[in-house]
């Protein structure tokens, strides 16, 4: 099957980057202990996109200083890994810690907050049975906890889901249910982090809206999705540079639907306001930038922006063994190569891609966990259209 060529990348840079979670009772028991610490959840929960590195050093010192817990540090340290690292594997492996922890269940908010983010980290790294079991544990609990908010963000892992095995409308239709959701709740929070998270299933859906040649669908839903943007950048972030990166995947993905559109105009002006944004100019912010550039025949440009992303991967010591690298930098370098004659090359890197995914898929089978095929997934996926049956979704969506 055909993976997702223009901007997975960037709906997955998007997704993880909302992930709030406010104080539980039994972290607002221990505010005055923490209350002369710099190194605070919150503080490094902010800068987990930013500052990596710093971030990851404060967990230490927190962890040391008992002014954190395990289960915040684990919880933080998935945030950095997936974030800004993207190194989702890891990530997802913090997540799992943290909900392993015995004392989890004294932390309720951020126990459903680490099934969300456990969801799409595993997602991620293309293990969707994990990703859609960890979904449907967190579904439970936002259905007991009578929590929108989750609900609507594992509604976003599942329609991504149903995408990757070829569900597309169904992944349209999820996407669709968690706009309503998120609609909703914004007549009662219209804070920051619920803003983003409307703006980042806008995202999904207009992607998934381009993998199927739908690019009226995502013109049609531009007013809206520009509406929710700016409601977004008049609010305070609560992760740092969370709002930029926002706005350059609301760019990217206008600027392929208007040049795939033949209005070579408009798809212009959307790159043009795209590369205004400081995403568009960092290495790992290629995958903003790579699409419209290969749609545009701009190969020369589009390869020094790939070579600029993986360079800086590998800076990272990310795994290679990456569906991400493999399937997106890799499989992209190829066919830009391709495109500029250097045919031995792009038979090269497309084979080098190749065995990695294959390399991906025998390590998630040696984690006992089932590789979906098409066929698999649809049969996997069944339970999950739109939203388990036994759930009552008018809880979430009424007010």
């Amino acid at each position: 099957m055909e993976k997702k060529l223009n901007t997975i990348l960037l709906i997955l840079a998007v997704t993880i980057a909302f992930i709030a979670c406010s104080q539980d009772e039994q972290a607002k028991s221990t505010a005055i202990k923490k209350a002369n610490s710099k190194y605070t959840f919150e503080y490094v929960r902010g800068i987990s996109l930013t500052q990596p590195k710093r971030a990851l050093k404060m967990i230490e010192t927190g962890k040391k200083d008992g002014s954190m817990t395990n289960i915040e540090a684990n919880y933080l340290m998935s945030m950095v890994y997936n974030n800004a690292l993207r190194n989702y594997s890891k990530a997802a492996n913090y997540a799992v810690a943290a909900l392993n922890d015995p004392d989890i269940k004294k932390y309720p908010e951020k126990e459903r907050q680490l099934y969300n983010m456990a969801s799409s980290q595993f997602y991620s790294c293309g293990n969707y049975v994990e990703s859609l079991t960890m979904a449907d544990k967190g579904i439970k609990l936002a259905y007991e906890h009578k929590d929108r908010k989750l609900m609507s963000q594992l509604l976003m892992t599942i329609g991504e889901c149903h995408g990757e095995v070829g569900n597309m409308w169904h992944a349209i239709n999820t996407f669709d249910r968690c706009i309503q959701i998120i609609t909703e709740q914004l007549k009662k929070t219209p804070d920051w982090d619920t803003y983003f998270d409307l703006a980042t299933v806008y995202s999904l859906k207009a992607n998934s809206a381009i993998d199927i040649k739908e690019y009226k669908l995502v013109i049609d839903m531009q007013p809206k999705y520009k509406k929710c943007l700016d409601k977004l950048n008049k609010l305070k972030e609560d992760v740092s540079g969370a709002n930029d990166v926002a706005n350059a995947g609301y760019y990217s993905l206008l600027s392929i639907a208007y040049e795939k559109s033949g209005n070579h105009a408009k798809a212009r002006e959307c790159f043009d306001n795209l590369l205004s944004t400081r995403t568009a100019l960092l290495p790992d912010g290629a995958s903003y930038v790579v699409p419209y550039l290969m749609e545009t025949k701009q190969y020369k440009e589009a390869l020094k922006k790939i070579n600029e992303e993986e360079k800086t991967w590998m800076s990272h010591g990310r795994d290679t063994v990456d569906y991400i690298y493999s399937n997106t930098i890799l499989m992209n370098k190829a066919r830009v190569l391709q495109a500029l004659g250097r045919y031995e090359e792009a038979i090269n890197t497309g084979m080098r891609a190749y065995n990695l995914s294959d390399s991906l898929t025998r390590r998630i089978k040696e984690q006992n966990a089932t590789w979906l095929s098409e066929k698999m997934g649809k049969k996997v996926l069944k339970s999950y259209t739109l939203i388990p049956q036994h759930f009552d979704l008018t809880l979430f969506i009424s007010t």
